[in-house]
């Protein structure tokens, strides 16, 4: 019998994205991520882009195309249940409170999905978003009884340096009229300014853009112990960890051959962390990693 998840080991380390700094005996961060179990995805899931965590054996999942909640049983390694809620459409995001998920199109829609009774019940709320702001991430925090959404592109109510987290409140069902978080792009964890380019003061326009673009959320999700945000980004293939108020805690790179496009993550109940990266040149797959941050300073002769 063939199986489709294809389970290994492997580990490697990255730096993370240094930060200036004037005190040069001061050690950098090294972020060193293991993966210590990876799944690959069947072709249906080959374009996956968003995952849940459901209980010890299973991982809610939506892909690009399809209307659909995927359960992975990580433990059979295989789909063991569908659950059709839309026809077509961009879905970039998936999310559970209870006996509820919440996804996220990438036009500002958002689709409840109640699975508590044998009739499944599907609910469809608007958001000031559209595509062209491309609402990637969606996560239920269930300290405060809402959903946090995450903007790919342009942030429309803030400068260009800034790209806002917004909340959903789920008992009046609006979204905050200001972000919740704000992520500074300028952050030199983010962004490193191009000194030889002599003529960015005259093209303030074209260095705002190239800012917007420096870091694209395609998803968000809170560590259930740390309560620090974890917010990946699939074009650039990095993971950035914010404290509970919104500070940049780090920025890291991930390895391109074990995420070529990592779009979801979440985490069990527990603190696992899993990532999930759409297929480029092969299969869809969904890891199971853990982080560690090595401050010692390297030997000196």
């Amino acid at each position: 019998m063939t199986v489709l998840g294809l389970i290994c080991f492997t580990s490697f380390a990255n730096p993370a994205f240094d930060g200036n700094s004037n005190n040069n005996d001061k050690p950098k961060p090294k972020e060193k991520i293991t993966t210590l179990v990876k799944w690959i995805m069947p072709d249906s899931l080959n374009e996956i882009s968003g995952i849940c965590w459901v209980d010890e054996q299973r991982l809610a999942c939506v892909q690009d195309e399809l209307g659909i909640i995927f359960i992975y049983n990580i433990l059979s390694a295989k789909i063991e249940n569908q659950i059709p809620f839309a026809n077509h459409g961009d879905f970039e995001s998936v999310t559970k409170a209870d006996d509820t998920y919440y996804v996220m199109r990438s036009d500002g829609q958002i689709f409840e999905i109640n699975t508590s009774s044998k009739n499944l019940s599907v609910k469809q709320y608007n958001i000031p978003l559209d595509e062209t702001n491309d609402v990637e991430g969606i996560f239920y925090d269930g300290t405060k009884k809402r959903l946090l959404i995450a903007i790919k592109r342009a942030d429309p109510q803030t400068p260009a340096k800034i790209k806002g987290i917004y909340s959903f409140d789920l008992s009046t069902k609006i979204m905050s009229n200001n972000p919740v978080y704000e992520i500074d792009l300028s952050n030199p964890l983010i962004y490193k300014e191009d000194d030889d380019d002599d003529d960015k003061n005259d093209n303030k326009e074209k260095e705002e853009k190239k800012l917007n673009e420096t870091f694209l959320p395609s998803d968000i999700a809170i560590h259930p112990k740390t309560s620090d945000i974890y917010i990946t980004d699939g074009i650039h293939r990095s993971l950035l960890i914010l404290d509970k108020t919104g500070k940049i805690k780090s920025h890291i790179k991930l390895d391109k051959d074990d995420f070529p496009q990592p779009e979801g993550i979440t985490f069990s109940s527990e603190g696992d962390m899993f990532i999930s990266s759409e297929g480029v040149k092969q299969n869809g797959v969904i890891a199971k990693v853990t982080i560690e941050t090595n401050t010692k300073k390297d030997k000196k002769d």
